[in-house]
């Protein structure tokens, strides 16, 4: 990934905050949206995202080869595969 820095935002997720920690966050990525590309690392991936969030097409499509080459009958799994 060539990113050069990586945006991580915590808050309080309690009920009389979780409010005011979404909104801020929102704030703040609305803030940096021309610098943000969208992409984050495999291991940082959440439910719901895909592989595709972590990388390039070419570099997914070269991975879903690797995998239906060296894994056709799919014994290595992961929570967020390459094939899709």
């Amino acid at each position: 990934m060539a990113e050069p820095y990586l945006l991580g935002l915590l808050g309080l997720g309690l009920p009389h905050a979780a409010d005011a920690t979404r909104a801020k966050q929102a704030e703040v990525v609305a803030d940096l949206e021309a610098y943000i590309s969208g992409r984050k690392p495999y291991t940082l991936l959440s439910p719901g995202e895909t592989a595709a969030k972590s990388f390039s097409g070419s570099a997914l499509t070269r991975l879903r080869e690797i995998k239906r080459a060296r894994d056709p009958h799919n014994v290595f799994r992961a929570n967020y595969p390459v094939l899709g």
